[in-house]
């Protein structure tokens, strides 16, 4: 009898302890699971909201750095538009509410881009902080059809105020436009509108350094760009096109990789290619 007793009292022992060890375990599992599901994420999706929201360094001082952010950042978007905002088409006004507004990403989705200007000295306005006005062309060549975006400077921020969709040729460069559309799309018609030869300027592949030379029209299927034939963009910064018979287009892609510029001037009445910088 004495020796099943302690036998007893230590398989009694090890039972409680197991049991012990068991009730402590379980709740510390679930307040873990508990404690982690119930993490506050306030203060994270507030630190979120503010990186998408904040523009980027100096993006209202240089209008192509608010533009970028402007088209890659939907709240950012939002946030800068003018609501209700005036939206003409072909004349007609509607007003888009800040509820119907849909995030329009532009053309940050396309390859590349393309900008118009009158003159060298027209190039550099996009890099002017005194401009309060810009207004960025959509044109849809095969529609005929041109979205314009106007965006100002108001109490230092740069703000969609307006769009207007309207036919091609009110855009006070429509010429021009119809005949990029032809130069772009028919190889005939871009041959004959080259001059030969053709002012040509590149840069090395190994040393970096400039080249400049000639090709013949007949070149431009080996050094000319692929260039755009159903969509291309403009921003007019102020250029102006009235008064210039000088054309520079130039061709980038989104992730600036690619930059060329096509300088065309107008020669007897028609437009023809006079250098090539790629």
């Amino acid at each position: 009898m004495k020796q099943i007793l302690p036998l007893f009292l230590l398989i009694t022992l090890l039972n409680c302890f197991v049991s012990c060890k068991t009730n402590k375990e379980t709740p510390t599992e679930a307040y873990t699971e508990m404690d982690t599901t119930s993490i506050d994420t306030t203060e994270t999706d507030a630190i979120e909201e503010t990186l998408e929201v904040t523009p980027p360094k100096k993006a209202d001082e240089f209008f192509d750095d608010f533009l970028y952010a402007f088209m890659k950042q939907k709240r950012f978007q939002r946030n800068r538009i003018s609501f209700p905002l005036r939206h003409f088409i072909d004349g007609e006004e509607h007003l888009i509410t800040r509820r119907a507004w849909v995030y329009d990403p532009m053309f940050s989705k396309r390859e590349t881009y393309t900008l118009i200007f009158d003159s060298r000295k027209g190039m550099k306005l996009a890099k002017d902080t005194s401009i309060c006005h810009v207004i960025v062309e959509e044109l849809n060549l095969a529609e005929q059809r041109v979205k314009c975006y106007h965006f100002d400077r108001e109490q230092a921020e740069w703000r969609l105020t307006q769009l207007v969709e309207d036919e091609m040729q009110q855009s006070e460069n429509s010429g021009f436009y119809t005949f990029y559309q032809q130069f772009a799309a028919n190889k005939e018609f871009r041959r004959s509108h080259i001059t030969s030869p053709l002012a040509f300027s590149t840069i090395d592949e190994d040393t970096f350094d400039p080249i400049d030379g000639v090709i013949t029209p007949e070149q431009w299927e080996d050094f000319g760009p692929q260039l755009p034939t159903t969509q291309i963009t403009n921003i007019l910064y102020g250029q102006t096109y009235l008064n210039s018979n000088v054309r520079l287009l130039t061709l980038s892609s989104i992730s600036g990789g690619m930059n060329c510029t096509l300088t065309f001037k107008k020669q007897k009445g028609e437009w023809m290619l006079i250098k090539l910088e790629n």
